[in-house]
């Protein structure tokens, strides 16, 4: 458990100190963030709600 927390802690950190010598910065990583969010959520309803196929 303390490995992914330190991995987005990391991560944060870069995030700050990418921001502070690009402006905007931010908003691109947390979009791109955020997309690959969507997709892992989808894939996993897709996986969760979608019927099985009949052989």
């Amino acid at each position: 458990m303390a490995a992914p927390l330190a991995a987005q802690a990391g991560g944060w950190l870069g995030l700050r100190l990418a921001s502070r010598l690009l402006p905007g910065a931010a908003a691109l990583a947390a979009a791109a963030g955020n997309t690959a969010a969507a997709e892992r959520l989808a894939a996993r309803a897709v996986g969760a709600y979608r019927p099985a196929r009949a052989r």
